[in-house]
């Protein structure tokens, strides 16, 4: 068994780093807030992130089908361009 002097040499340090159970649990509780909040904003992060890339994916196809209406466009010139 631990003897009674080894518990108080141990009491003794804990008191001088400043440790105590209320501390230690609150602390505790502190991080887990932490985390669950960090845990929230990953999730908010998450479904921006895919709002976002719906929103990307729209403005993709905005951007192809621009690009091939002028493409047919300047076709369209160039075809007409020898007969006039």
């Amino acid at each position: 068994m631990t003897k009674p002097q080894d518990l108080f040499a141990l009491a003794q340090a804990a008191i001088r780093a400043g440790y105590s159970p209320h501390t230690a649990i609150e602390q505790t509780s502190q991080l887990l807030a932490k985390l669950h909040i960090q845990r929230a904003l990953g999730a908010a992060r998450k479904a921006m992130l895919l709002a976002t890339a719906d929103e990307y994916q729209h403005l993709r196809n905005a951007k192809g089908r621009e690009r091939r209406a002028q493409h047919k466009l300047l076709a369209l010139a160039k075809s007409w361009e020898g007969t006039l």
